[in-house]
């Protein structure tokens, strides 16, 4: 049952070939006021935030070793449900006989 005014946003994180992540991190951010609420995907890749204003948010996954997954625009309704399924991609790596390094999905050196 939802709190009155408050719509869920829930869904699930997986990889390209439909594996899911568990331990992702997923950030909703409202586009009009920059608040912004987390979640972590259980062990089964699922995440639910509740409680959340009606109005457009930008929402975001991201796991170490993958990709970050960025939507854009996202409408939660009063007393909805916003269903998700945001899909990461695996960050490049570059290995020689000693050593590999990837690529973060923002340009820099992952460790």
């Amino acid at each position: 049952m939802l709190a009155q005014g408050g719509g869920v946003v829930q869904g699930t994180v997986n990889d390209a070939k439909g594996g899911l992540i568990a331990g992702a991190s997923v950030t909703l951010r409202n586009d009009s006021t920059g608040k912004t609420s987390t979640a972590t995907a259980d062990a089964q890749g699922h995440f639910a935030l509740s409680n959340v204003a009606a109005g457009t948010y930008s929402i975001e996954a991201s796991a170490n070793g993958f990709t970050i997954a960025t939507r854009r625009g996202v409408q939660v309704g009063a007393d909805a449900v916003a269903p998700f399924t945001l899909t990461l991609g695996v960050q490049g790596c570059e290995c020689d006989p000693l050593a590999c390094s990837c690529a973060r999905s923002d340009g820099r050196a992952a460790r």
